[in-house]
């Protein structure tokens, strides 16, 4: 009944560790004294009245006093609660001493008719001594900081590979009910001498679990019953194989001893007398000269059979489980065995041991102590219990148990369509689409679970190393190619090695640079004789030389972040993303609209990434709709304007007339013309950028080289209107303006093939030159050098169509105000003329001209 007790109020106490953090035994000194003050009252009195008056007579009624007294208890109380509200709270120990003292106070003073309390302010039941008593008790309780448990809230969060209950609810291994029957068989059994159970299995396959389920089913399902001890010994934990023995012994007192002394005594003697040839120490010496003299030398023998006489009067079943018997050395393990076979083989005990058969007889064969181990073993264990094999089904469930915790419902989503690729039985599902970034990917040959993850210590490492790798580029990369490659890596590292580092792929230079499958090299690597050595590896040689095939083959449609593009292959095998940028938030942004993409736009600008994110786009062969097409073509020209990259990629996309109509704007040409119309008016951009652009969709009327877009008229006047614009808004921009007037082409010479800008065109740079001489006299002459270095310089060509001959521009030159740049332009103008306007020699012209850009 004791022992119930204490099980109960041991359970509740472990709850809050504030209160347990004393032994049960630290209380008993307060209750002793409570009962001493009840008994010795009438004396106590006398004491404390001699001890006390003298110095209680002295305390004066005094309104500060009072004062005094009620803010010392009022702080105290502010103290003890600030201390609970940061995670302070009172020991249980502290509280027991200090009920005593009030315990004092009440009894031997508050009660004593022969003292006089001064009232605090005429209050009829406060005293000044109460107070003083409040203040004192909430300074001398002891507090412990308990701080809030840590808890795992992240699907970052590592797996530990830590044993469980088995239970009904969650029994993956259908190995519940199994546990039960074993723990119902040992109830129902009683034996003569220890018999001897083993749970045999191969590491990761779930021993541990089985045994606390074992042990669970003996214990908790029987409260009412007792008459189970079971006790808990890892060998494993413990350094010398010289200490097994005493640990053990040690652990079966303990729990022996609340239920009977004397087998406990009895078990003690038995221990010390096995152990006493392995301690040398003066003590034991001592001891044993001791027991020899005055007659208590019992023989080992003798011991044995008092200890087995006091087990068998005890009506208790001893239940010793012994657990990673397949980690210990073989020295170590021939000790345990001996402990189980002879040692320790007492009436109505049980062992269960639970070890990998084939380590522990290889382990036993390189002791040298005995030979035939498999027979030896089946000697020492009377019921051998081989756990059913994991079916793959329960490794595809605890696979999603442990990778699926604490992710988000989408994420999980994510999973479930590649995971429903690799854990499905062979030969099904081979036809079946997978969509990792919106790109359909039909797999022929395919990685799955089995053959790869064979047991629940599989499945946690494998997550451990996955969510490593997938918190970094999870969202960068192909979640199949990724998972497969992961797959490999964990259960073949060797091949894995060859593919990071490239030994088994050749390269296909087409567009894009790809990885191809280099069968010769394949080959080679299975010939090497560490690999030759390997059978299971080499048993699936013909299926990875089709899974690599089909990952492979460039005809497939590919998401544009498979490890199949040169340019993406390190983000599988060095987990890092280097310089790259994330993908997962350019495709968040796209799905939120333009505004968020073009936000993205900017910051990737800002980080100098622009580069890299235009490569991207450049693989992106298809979008998503109309909508999704115009957005990003809206942000390739914004960033053209602000940042003035390439448009090279902007000008390929637009030009793709007869799909994007197809494809966004059901086959209505007019709406395609007029949303890029819409770009090149937008006045947002830079007058330049939309000259350049609408000069590219012109030349393909004036050279003819392809079906043109939008109107030739319509285009010129709008290259017009354009640098009108920024003459009057950005006169000072004089190259940009000069830029914009290059554009505004009206045909190609036949002969000559000069371009020749459109007379309005030029018009408006006249007026504007004669406006703002300073912002094109470093256009005037253009220096030229050739491969051998000789250099000349000659008249702008755009020169004499501004002003369309040469004298009505040397009319210009005569009217400038007067100038260094001014006298320079007239003397070189009158070389020209004295050439024919031909090119002159002049090696020089960079350092004389006055009229030069500055360099800076």
């Amino acid at each position: 009944m004791f022992i119930k007790i204490k099980k109960v109020l041991s359970a509740y106490l472990s709850k809050y560790p504030y209160l347990s953090e004393s032994p049960l035994s630290s209380y008993i000194p307060p209750l002793v004294a409570w009962l001493f003050i009840y008994a010795f009252n009438g004396w106590l009195l006398k004491l404390l009245i001699n001890f006390c008056s003298p110095a209680l007579q002295y305390f004066q009624p005094d309104w500060v006093i009072s004062c005094a007294c009620l803010v010392a208890a009022s702080l105290s109380f502010l103290v003890a609660i600030y201390k609970v509200y940061t995670s302070r709270y009172p020991t249980l120990l502290s509280i027991w001493y200090s009920g005593l003292i009030i315990c004092l106070y009440i009894m031997a003073i508050r009660l004593n008719s022969h003292l006089y309390f001064y009232k605090c302010f005429d209050w009829q039941s406060i005293y000044l001594s109460d107070l003083l008593l409040i203040a004192a008790l909430f300074f001398l309780i002891s507090y412990v900081y308990i701080g809030k448990p840590l808890r795992s809230n992240s699907s970052l969060a590592l797996v530990e590979d830590l044993p469980h209950i088995i239970d009904s609810e969650k029994d993956t291994l259908s190995r519940y009910s199994y546990a039960g029957y074993i723990a119902n068989v040992i109830k129902a059994t009683v034996v003569e001498k220890a018999f001897a159970i083993a749970v045999l299995s191969e590491w990761g396959y779930g021993k541990t679990s089985f045994l606390n389920s074992i042990k669970d089913r003996l214990t908790n399902e029987t409260l009412d019953d007792d008459s189970n001890i079971v006790v808990d010994f890892n060998p494993w934990k413990f350094e010398k194989s010289g200490q097994l023995l005493n640990h053990f012994f040690d652990q079966l007192e303990t729990k022996l001893k609340p239920y009977d002394d004397q087998v406990a005594a009895s078990l003690r003697e038995y221990a010390d007398k096995l152990t006493e040839t392995e301690d040398p120490s003066l003590i034991k010496i001592i001891t044993q000269f001791a027991s020899r003299i005055f007659g208590n030398s019992k023989s080992l023998s003798d011991r044995y059979d008092a200890l087995n006489k006091s087990i068998l009067r005890s009506g208790k079943r001893l239940i010793i489980i012994i657990d990673d018997l397949d980690r210990l050395l073989p020295d170590e393990l021939v000790t345990i065995i001996r402990l189980i076979r002879n040692t320790a083989d007492f009436s109505n005990t049980f062992f269960i041991a639970a070890f990998d058969q084939q380590y522990v007889i290889n382990a036993l064969a390189s002791s040298g102590n005995m030979v035939k181990q498999e027979n030896y073993l089946q000697k020492i264990f009377q019921l051998e219990i081989s756990l059913p094999p994991i079916e793959e089904k329960a490794i595809s469930i605890s696979l999603r148990e442990y990778l699926f915790k604490d992710m988000t419902e989408a994420t999980i989503n994510r999973f479930e369509d590649v995971l429903s690729l690799v854990d499905e039985p062979e030969g099904d599902g081979l036809d079946k689409v997978y969509d990792g970034f919106n790109a359909p990917e039909i797999y022929t040959a395919r990685i799955r679970v089995k053959g790869y993850l064979e047991n629940i210590r599989d499945v946690k490492r494998f997550v451990n190393s996955f969510k490593l790798t997938y918190s970094i580029i999870g969202n960068e990369v192909e979640l199949y190619d990724l998972l497969t490659l992961e797959l490999i890596k964990y259960r073949f590292p060797d091949l894995y090695n060859q593919l990071a580092s490239q030994n088994i792929l050749g390269v296909v230079f087409s567009g894009r640079t790809t990885w191809s499958f280099d069968e010769n090299s394949f080959n080679h690597f299975f010939e090497l004789p560490h690999i030759s050595s390997l059978s299971v590896l080499k048993s699936k040689k013909n299926f990875f030389r089709e899974y690599l095939k089909s990952m492979l083959d460039t005809n497939r449609k590919r998401t544009s972040r498979s490890f199949l593009f040169q340019d993406t292959f390190h983000l599988y095998f060095y987990y890092q993303l280097f310089d790259s940028i994330s993908i997962h938030k350019f495709e968040e942004a796209r799905t939120k609209g333009i505004a968020s993409l073009e936000a993205y736009f900017h910051q990737t600008a800002e980080q100098k990434r622009l580069d890299e994110l235009l490569t991207y786009l450049e693989r992106i062969s298809t979008f998503r709709n109309k909508e999704d097409f115009e957005a990003i073509t809206s942000c390739l020209f914004m960033v053209a304007s602000a940042y003035q990259v390439n448009l090279n990629y902007l000008n390929a996309l637009l030009l793709k007339t007869e799909f994007n109509v197809k494809a966004y704007y059901q086959e209505k040409v007019i709406l395609y013309e007029e949303f890029i119309m819409s770009l090149l008016t937008d006045k947002r951009y830079s007058p330049s950028i939309r000259a350049e652009e609408a000069n590219f969709f012109l030349r393909n009327h004036i050279r003819k080289e392809m079906s043109p877009l939008l109107e030739e008229v319509e285009l010129k006047n709008l290259l017009l209107e354009i640098l009108n614009y920024a003459i009057l808004t950005e006169p000072e921009k004089g190259d940009e303006i000069f830029f914009i007037y290059r554009q505004n082409w009206g045909l190609i010479e036949d002969e000559t093939r000069i371009i020749k800008i459109t007379p309005q065109a030029n018009d408006s740079m006249r007026n504007y030159v004669i406006q703002y001489p300073d912002k094109f006299m470093k256009w005037l002459f253009q220096p030229q050098t050739n491969f051998d270095e000789e250099r000349w310089v000659e008249i702008n060509p755009y020169v004499v169509q501004i002003f369309e001959d040469y004298q009505n521009f040397y009319d210009f030159l005569k009217n400038l105000p007067p100038s260094a740049c001014k006298d320079f332009a007239l003397s070189i103008f009158s070389m020209f003329e004295s050439n024919s306007f031909k090119q002159i020699d002049m090696p020089d012209f960079q350092k004389i001209n006055p009229c030069r850009p500055d360099e800076s």
